[in-house]
């Protein structure tokens, strides 16, 4: 399955709106974060999960999502989601990755979005 960027951080961005030291995100908010399917989020959580961007539990039955929840954001997460989060500056990280490649890591698209920060900042 393709890791879909936009997810990705749709994800971290409700992660950290839902998320507090005491609550976790439920199974029904991932499945109302719009316009993906339930798979394709499960996918980016594992992902984002296996990365260390989120702390995340995914228990299965008879091959089936039985529950699923994200408690929080790494350090990681939070860093990435950091250099992501600005619309303007997302979507110049994805025209200038996309437009050269098919797909990138997770690492590409946060050390082009760093340094689409930097020049922002005038510091590269």
């Amino acid at each position: 399955m393709e890791l879909n960027h936009e997810c990705v951080r749709d994800i971290l961005l409700l992660a950290e709106e839902k998320t507090t030291p005491t609550k976790s995100v439920s199974e029904s908010e991932i499945r109302a974060l719009e316009p993906y399917k339930f798979e394709e989020k499960v996918y980016a959580i594992q992902r984002l999960s296996e990365a260390d961007y989120l702390n995340a539990e995914i228990m299965y039955a008879s091959g089936k999502v039985y529950f699923i929840a994200i408690g929080s954001i790494t350090w990681n997460g939070h860093q990435y989601l950091n250099n992501i989060r600005d619309e303007k500056v997302w979507e110049e990280t994805k025209n200038t990755v996309l437009g050269k490649v098919k797909d990138a890591s997770l690492d590409i698209f946060n050390q082009v979005a760093a340094n689409v920060i930097s020049k922002q900042l005038g510091l590269g």
